[in-house]
This record gives C-alpha cells, sequence and structure tokens, in this order.
C-alpha cells in the first residue's frame, strides 16, 4: 500500500484560529487539508448547527412532488409508496412512513423481492403491484425508478401518477414520464451538498418543506411537530449507503447519532441494544456502519425488507423486541453465507491471478450478499470485482471498483454485453445473459488495460500527519473528535507514529488468534486480522494507526487501531 502523505500549507488565520480556540497543534494541519477558504466555513465545519441545512425548496422538483401528493392526500387519493430493499430504502420508507402518519394520512407500502425480481422498479415489480392493487392514484418511488422508463410507462398507461425520489446516475437516453427528484439527472441546478444527498436525507428535505408549507397554512397536525426526531433515522440510512459525510449529509449524521441515545423509535432502540451499542455513551458512525446497518440489511438480503421496516415503524414493544432478535439471528446467517461464497469467488480469482478485472459467477450463490462479497475482494485485489448468481435464467448480481476506476464510465462503455444495470460510480447492479459472462470480462480487462497500460494503480493510504508519542492525550483525541463524524470523504485521519522499536513480538488474540496487540508507551495498538504478519525485531517501525476511544466500566482511554505498517517511506 502507497502512503501519501497529504501536506498543506497553514494559513496563518487557520492556525490563529486554532490557537484562539486551544486547539491541539496537530489540529491546524488536518483543516489545511480539508480547504477551508474562511473562517465561517472552518467554524460551520467544526460547530454544526441544523440552521445551516439549505432550504429545501433548492432541490428541483421538490416543490411539485410535494403540492401533488399533498393535494392527493388532502382529496383522500390512494398512495402507493415502493422503496428499495436497501437501509437506505427501508428507512427512506420508514421516516415517510412516520411523517404520514404524525400529518394524519397514509399510504401503502411496497418492497420488491430480490430473488424474483431484482433490484428497483422493474416491469415484474409493477406488474406485481398493479395485481396486488389494481386501483391507485399515485406511485412513489423511493431509492429507485430514476431509469425504470418502460416500468413507469407501464403505470402511466393505467392513468398512474408517478413521483420518484432516488439519488441514482442517470444511465438511460431518456427519462421516464415522472416528476423526478433526484439531484443527479440535473446537477448544474443543485449544490454540492444536494449531489451528496441519499435518499432518506431527501426523504427528510421533502417532510421538512411539508411541514412549512402545513404549519404555513394552520393545519393542526402539523402545528407541533419537529424535525429532529425524525434525524436518527436519516442518520442510519445515510451511513448505511456510504454517501459523503460532507455539508448536509454531515449535519444529519452529526445530530442523527445524538437523536440515536435518546430515540423514540421502540424498534430502533432495541436493534441498537441488541447490536451492544451503549446509548448512555456517544453512539459513532462506526457503530452504525459495523453494527446496525448489517442487521437492518440483512433481511432485505436473505428474506424481505417487511422484517426490518416493521421494526421501524412498529410501536408494539413486545414485537420490536421479537423482531430485532430474528434480524440479529439473520446477520448471523448472513455472515456464515458471505464467508462460503467469499472463500469460493476467491478461489476463482486464483486461478486466473493479475486481472484488471473479475466477473465470477455460481448459481448456488445468494444474491442478497453478492455485493458485500464483491466489495471485500475488490478492496483486497485493488481492481473491481463483479460476483453474479443466476435468476429466471439470467447471471445478476452486484459489483464494486477501486478509486481509479469510475464504474459508471466502465459499464457505459460494456453497455452492449449487460442487459441491465445501474448504480454509482463506485458500486453498480448488473444482469446479463449467461454467454456474455467471459465476452464482458474480457472487454473490462481490455478496456482498463488500455487505460492502465501499466496496471491499476496501487492501493493508497492517505496519512494525515506523522505524530510524536508525547502529542497523543485525551484533549488531542477530543480535537479530533471535532472533525467527524468520519465515513466517505470526510474519513477519519491516520497518523504516522515513526521509529518504533519492538524488542518483543506483538501479543496474538482473538478466537484464531488472528489479531495483534502492542503498545505505544502506555497506549494499546490493535492490529485487526494482522496475526500472519512477521514485525521485524529491534528495527524501527512506522505505524500508520487511528485513534478512537475505548470504554470499560465507565471508564474512557485512548486506543489505537493499527492500519498498515513500514520500516521506511
Amino acid at each position: 500500500m502507497q502512503w501519501v502523505f497529504n501536506d498543506q500549507p497553514i494559513a496563518t488565520w487557520i492556525q490563529d484560529f486554532c490557537e484562539q480556540q486551544g486547539l491541539s497543534s496537530v489540529i491546524a494541519p488536518l483543516l489545511a487539508q480539508k480547504g477551508f477558504k474562511d473562517k465561517q466555513a472552518l467554524e460551520r465545519f467544526l460547530y454544526p448547527k441544523l440552521q445551516y441545512v439549505e432550504v429545501p425548496e433548492a432541490i428541483q422538483n421538490l416543490s411539485e412532488a410535494v403540492e401533488v401528493v399533498d393535494g392527493a392526500c388532502k382529496q383522500g387519493r390512494s398512495i402507493v409508496v415502493v422503496s428499495d430493499y436497501d437501509v437506505d430504502g427501508v428507512t427512506s420508507m420508514a421516516l415517510f412512513y412516520h411523517g404520514f402518519k404524525a400529518l394524519n394520512f397514509s399510504f401503502t407500502h411496497f418492497f420488491p423481492d430480490r430473488e424474483k425480481e431484482g433490484y428497483g422498479l422493474t416491469i415484474s415489480v409493477v406488474q406485481r403491484i398493479l395485481a396486488t392493487y389494481p386501483r391507485f392514484d399515485i406511485l412513489i418511488a423511493l431509492d429507485c425508478g430514476t431509469n425504470s422508463v418502460e416500468a413507469i410507462q407501464m403505470l402511466r398507461n393505467r392513468h398512474v401518477q408517478v413521483v420518484v425520489v432516488d439519488h441514482h446516475q442517470l444511465t438511460c437516453t431518456e427519462l421516464p414520464e415522472a416528476i423526478i427528484v433526484n439531484p443527479h439527472v440535473i446537477p448544474e441546478k443543485h449544490s454540492e451538498s444536494a449531489k451528496h444527498l441519499c435518499t432518506v436525507g431527501l426523504v427528510f428535505k421533502w417532510l421538512h418543506l411539508w411541514l412549512k408549507r402545513l404549519k404555513a397554512e394552520g393545519y393542526k397536525p402539523a402545528l407541533p411537530l419537529k424535525m429532529r426526531p425524525f434525524l436518527d433515522l436519516v442518520a442510519l440510512g445515510t451511513v448505511a449507503d456510504m454517501v459523503p459525510l460532507k455539508e448536509e449529509n454531515r449535519l444529519f449524521v452529526h445530530f442523527g447519532l445524538r437523536q440515536m441515545q435518546q430515540t423514540e423509535h421502540v424498534g430502533l432502540a432495541d436493534i441498537i441494544d441488541i447490536s451492544g451499542i451503549k446509548t448512555d455513551l456517544p453512539v459513532s458512525a462506526d457503530d452504525v456502519a459495523f453494527q446496525l446497518a448489517p442487521r437492518i440489511n440483512a433481511s432485505g438480503r436473505l428474506n424481505s425488507a417487511e422484517v426490518p421496516f416493521q421494526l421501524l415503524t412498529s410501536t408494539n414493544t413486545t414485537e420490536c423486541f421479537v423482531v430485532s432478535g430474528q434480524l440479529d439471528n439473520l446477520n448471523r446467517e448472513r455472515q456464515e453465507i458471505e464467508k462460503h461464497i467469499c472463500e469460493e469467488a476467491e478461489a476463482m480469482i486464483l486461478q486466473k491471478p493479475q486481472q484488471y478485472a473479475y466477473v465470477l459467477s455460481d448459481p448456488s450463490w445468494h444474491m442478497g450478499v453478492v455485493g458485500i462479497v464483491a466489495g471485500r475482494l475488490s478492496r483486497k485485489y485493488n481492481c473491481p470485482v463483479f460476483v453474479l448468481s443466476e435468476q429466471n435464467g439470467q447471471l445478476k448480481g452486484s459489483g464494486r471498483g477501486v478509486p481509479a476506476v469510475n464504474l459508471v464510465e466502465l459499464f457505459t462503455a460494456a453497455d452492449a454485453f449487460l442487459s441491465q444495470w445501474g448504480g454509482h460510480p463506485g458500486a453498480v447492479g448488473l444482469s446479463l445473459e449467461k454467454e456474455n459472462q467471459v465476452p464482458l470480462e474480457n472487454f473490462l480487462n481490455q478496456y482498463l488495460r488500455s487505460k492502465f497500460p501499466e496496471g491499476l494503480p496501487e492501493a493508497v493510504l492517505n496519512i494525515s500527519a506523522i505524530l510524536k508519542e508525547h502529542q497523543i492525550s485525551e484533549k488531542f483525541l477530543e480535537d479530533v473528535d471535532l472533525l467527524g463524524p468520519f465515513g466517505q470523504e470526510n474519513e477519519k485521519p491516520v497518523f504516522v507514529i515513526p521509529n518504533l522499536v519492538l524488542h518483543t513480538p506483538p501479543e496474538s488474540f482473538g478466537r484464531e488468534h488472528q489479531h495483534v496487540r502492542l503498545k505505544v508507551g502506555a497506549i494499546p495498538v490493535l492490529g485487526w486480522n494482522l496475526a500472519p504478519d512477521v514485525f521485524p525485531l529491534n528495527t524501527p517501525l512506522n505505524l500508520a494507526v487511528q485513534f478512537s476511544w475505548n470504554y470499560w466500566q465507565s471508564r474512557r482511554s485512548i486506543q489505537a487501531i493499527l492500519v498498515d505498517w513500514k520500516t521506511k517511506f
């Protein structure tokens, strides 16, 4: 892994500001790396306030969408809402449910069947909706629909008005006949902040605008309502969908994590508890990403998104307790399935090493976890990996990329080999005929080889600063915390601790002794899955680490997580 030091000149005004605020000396260079242009932007970053949220009217087509649905609700017209089955989709649906319910309105919710119908608002999904609900007036598509031209035309032929709230890239040549709320459709009319929002963030903006209008009208159910209690669901969906934690997303997650500690949603409180997260301590974005999101996702991957939706909307304490246990068990099952598929897929990679991309398939692989496996393998082998199962006679699945490769551009070039695809620059869903698997893999490798003749760029580890042992203190870590919550495009800083000399091998621990533990002074350094590494003794080592708090028996202490190490850099 290549270490890249992100050294930037520190403007005098940043240095002065940090001194005035009493911040640790290490913080100024970290802030300089973020490119702040003035003191106001810096203050807004370090000390977030909800008043910094942009007005919802700035989202293209949102006012029209709210007006149409508001009128339909007041006229008693029937509404069906369909959503994706991942965490962003489920939290979007749950947030809509709570908003509608608080305003004394309702809708019929609907989730696609991952195994039978695949991702998004497909023709098969629309056919099942129409068969189940022959008469309704409006369909709202959440976290899908931007590219569903034929499926939406089928609805329009039945005189159903369609509203799309989505954040996926436009991949079709024409827009469907719908009111589309998606900052990526007309990006030049939206701020950078709006373009970072996932669907649950857009639903939050929808409810914000709707509430403003209804309060201005004096609509009684709207008058006592506040938006802050909804932010726990927004934070859950935003972190899980791995969108950039910048601008509004960072605001939503900052306040949403706090809201989780006092959540009004019974089921969310239960899943937080069963995940082992202590709400008397600060809830972190890592808690959401590695504890909550996998459990919420597990049912949508292996069973049905109906289960987590039920958890996030029910007020029945007994029901929520039972459902949270079900999700916990499903997550364990998902982990076992994922491990098995990952081993088989990796064996395929090892049979044809050093490719630029891999398209892997097996009819027995579970559709619900192929995306996770693709992500794990793409990180390990530093190249795009696409993992497919078989569905309705076609290969379907997901792919994950690497920073150097934009998958939207890649698949636009490879469109002739695909039956359907969609997604983001870093992740896509795809389907293709079986006979196209090998030609697709060959094309992807030829395309990437021509673009990167010397090989894909080595994985990069961005280093924020070199840190001396005496600079590590509780005050230092408290100041680093001001830069959070951390996530996509607001990564937790990585520091290099230079010239540590080990005189004895690090201690190994874990069920299979796969982890290592060493110390920098009195500070424990944990290396996850690094036990196979051979750490040279009596030789200066440079450790790349991230710092976090360890809470034990109502006490907190500093710990470091070992990301990488080198003898020279």
